[in-house]
């Protein structure tokens, strides 16, 4: 599963065609594994996709796919993971996620703000 979703991301990092991730979302099972990879390929990622990524999640928006929820979650699961380990400039892309999650009027409760900010201070 995260080869392939490695490869849907891939390929709209290459050509921003949101239909293939699109259409692998519409099994709703998807979702949660989707979304964990997705984070977790952004963080590995340089920064220079910051614009397509942001689009991304615009579109995940507008399409009402995923559920703010579901991406706060997976934020807050792959920062207290072991991944953590392997990202390099991780309070610069936590802080721009956290733009893109205000963007979307995804709001954090004070737990999750400060279990964020005790992590990427670490």
């Amino acid at each position: 599963i995260e080869i392939e979703i490695g490869n849907i991301i891939e390929e709209y990092l290459l050509i921003e065609d949101f239909e293939e991730i699109n259409n692998y979302l519409e099994n709703q099972d998807n979702v949660n594994n989707f979304m964990k990879e997705l984070i977790n390929y952004y963080f590995k990622n340089n920064l220079n996709n910051y614009e397509k990524f942001k689009s991304l999640f615009l579109n995940f928006r507008n399409n009402k796919i995923i559920k703010s929820d579901i991406m706060i979650n997976s934020l807050m699961n792959i920062l207290n993971s072991d991944y953590v380990f392997d990202y390099v400039n991780i309070e610069v892309k936590t802080n721009r996620l956290l733009e893109i999650f205000k963007i979307l009027q995804i709001n954090l409760n004070e737990e999750q703000d400060i279990s964020i900010k005790k992590i990427i201070s670490s």
